[in-house]
C-alpha cells in the first residue's frame, strides 16, 4: 500500500499508539500512513485523508549529484520514487528501511517509499536517476 496523508481532527496532534506502530503528526496536523487497518481506525477517531495533488504530467526523470561513496540516497518525498543505478564501478548497492538493510543487485531501478533509502558503494561514480511515480 502506498502511504496516505491523513489529517488529526482539532487537539488530536502528537503522537497516536494502539495502531499497527506509532504514529507522529508534524507541524500541521498530519501523519503518513502506510496500513489500511491504521488509516480506518484512525478515521473512526475522526481523522481524514488528505486529498493528493492531482497532476496532469509526470516529472521529468532527475539525475542525482553523486556524492562520496558509499553514497545513500533517502526519498524524502511524499510519494514512491523509482531510483535506477547504472554505469560506473559498484561494489554494492542496499536498501534500508529504519535500522533494516537488504543487498541489491549492483545496478537496476528500485522502489523507494517515502523515508526509504538506498546506500551506493563505489569505485567508479555511477549515474543515479530518480524517476517520480
Amino acid at each position: 500500500m502506498t502511504s496516505i496523508r491523513m489529517q488529526a481532527p482539532a487537539g488530536g496532534e502528537g503522537t497516536v499508539t494502539g495502531l499497527s506502530q506509532p504514529i507522529a503528526t508534524d507541524g500541521r496536523g498530519q501523519a503518513l500512513v502506510s496500513s489500511r487497518e491504521d488509516v480506518a481506525a484512525l478515521a473512526k477517531m475522526g481523522w481524514t485523508q488528505v486529498p493528493s495533488p492531482i497532476s496532469s504530467a509526470l516529472a521529468a526523470p532527475a539525475a542525482i549529484a553523486v556524492g562520496d561513496s558509499p553514497f545513500t540516497y533517502e526519498n524524502s518525498g511524499t510519494t514512491e520514487e523509482d531510483v535506477v543505478i547504472a554505469g560506473g564501478t559498484v561494489s554494492s548497492v542496499a536498501f534500508l528501511r529504519g535500522v533494516g538493510s537488504v543487498t541489491l543487485p549492483i545496478a537496476g531501478m528500485f522502489t523507494l517509499s517515502p523515508g526509504d533509502s538506498i546506500e551506493v558503494t563505489y569505485s567508479g561514480v555511477p549515474t543515479i536517476t530518480v524517476v517520480a511515480r
